[in-house]
């Protein structure tokens, strides 16, 4: 199936939006009047521009977005239940500088999924509160700068300060090597908590 996604404005007990594999283009829709949406699977179809900025979804638990044509993302506000984001396989970042923007307002994700797409810079803080967080994976983002890749080290001691847990996997393979800094202290405190980092330079 083709053309856009349909508009669900009219459809305020909407909770699962499965229609992946499909040929659907234009954007995602942004769920606005969709209060009791729990999950969005949209995965490999042909939609493009901005991945909407999700906010005030109560209930929203699972965004599948994974291997379209998206070139930006909003940044997510009041996600309180989004525990999966999965938006690898896109072009996130192709058309401008783009930074991996703020998850501060997804204190439950657990999966931050987005390997292979064109982010060039991280926003210090984003990683901080995510205290639930088990796997996040920017590999295969080649522009990826090393002092951001810094700092998103930086700020993920502190997420292990602030909730000290093992088993937590960080992927950035594919991103360049990592700074002197990240190397000696911040990767070496992070695996002897139990996590496991994989870079280019591991």
């Amino acid at each position: 199936t083709g053309g856009g996604v349909p508009n669900f404005n009219g459809n305020p007990e909407l909770t699962r939006i499965y229609m992946e594999f499909n040929a659907f283009t234009g954007t995602a829709p942004n769920l606005s009047s969709n209060t009791k949406i729990y999950s969005i699977d949209l995965r490999r179809n042909k939609l493009s521009g901005t991945i909407p900025a999700y906010k005030n979804l109560a209930n929203l638990n699972l965004i599948l977005l994974s291997a379209n044509q998206f070139t930006n993302i909003g940044t997510f506000e009041n996600l309180p239940k989004l525990r999966y984001l999965y938006i690898q396989d896109n072009k996130i970042g192709t058309l401008g500088n783009l930074d991996i923007p703020d998850f501060s307002d997804c204190p439950s994700m657990q999966y931050l999924i987005a390997y292979n797409n064109n982010f060039r810079g991280y926003t210090s803080g984003s990683f901080v509160d995510l205290a639930k967080v088990r796997v996040i994976d920017f590999s295969d983002n080649k522009n990826l700068q090393q002092s951001d890749m810094e700092k998103m080290f930086e700020d993920l001691v502190l997420n292990w300060e602030n909730s000290s847990r093992g088993g937590v996997t960080v992927k950035l393979s594919g991103c360049g090597k990592q700074s002197q800094l990240a190397n000696e202290e911040y990767i070496p405190f992070l695996k002897s908590k139990g996590w496991s980092i994989l870079t280019d330079a591991s």
